[in-house]
C-alpha cells in the first residue's frame, strides 16, 4: 500500500545542503520502499524508485540529486510503500513507529504525551500492549 509521508504516515525533515531526507515515524524505511519524492515548492522530482537515485541508512536518505539550490523548508511530496494490512492512522494520536516483515508497533499519544505502545503481528493479532504511567 502506498502512503504519503506527513499525511498518511509519519513525517520527514529535509536538509537541502546535505542532500538528505530523514524519515520520522515511518518504521524502518528501505530504499525499495520509496516510490518517489517531488519538491512541490519548485515542481521538481528529486527521487524516483526506478532509478534508485540515492542510498539510505538509519532512515536517512542521501540523495544523488543536487539540492543545494533548494531550501530546507521546501515542501516535499514523498510516497513510500508500506506492508499491506498495516493500519495508517488519520490523526495525530497514533503514530506507527516500527514496521517489519512480521509486526508493526503503534504509539498512542494525547498531544505530545505517550500513553501506550501496541505491537501487532502482520496477521492482526496483538502481541503486546504497554501502558505508560507517570
Amino acid at each position: 500500500m502506498r502512503a504519503l509521508v506527513g499525511t498518511d504516515i509519519g513525517s520527514y525533515t529535509f536538509d537541502a545542503s546535505d542532500k538528505t531526507v530523514t524519515f520520522i515515524g515511518c518504521g524502518n524505511v528501505k530504499l525499495e520502499d520509496i516510490d518517489y519524492i517531488t519538491n512541490v515548492t519548485l515542481g521538481v522530482e528529486i527521487y524516483n524508485h526506478e532509478e534508485k537515485t540515492g542510498s539510505i541508512d538509519s532512515n536517512v536518505l542521501s540523495l544523488t540529486y543536487v539540492t543545494s539550490a533548494m531550501n530546507d523548508t521546501d515542501k516535499l511530496q514523498i510516497y513510500i510503500e508500506i506492508p499491506s494490512g498495516i493500519y495508517i492512522p488519520k490523526h495525530n494520536k497514533q503514530v506507527i513507529t516500527e514496521v517489519s516483515a512480521t509486526e508493526v508497533t503503534i504509539e498512542y499519544y494525547d498531544g505530545t504525551t505517550l500513553l501506550a505502545t501496541k505491537t501487532i503481528d502482520v496477521d492482526g493479532s496483538v502481541t503486546t500492549i504497554e501502558m505508560v504511567y507517570e
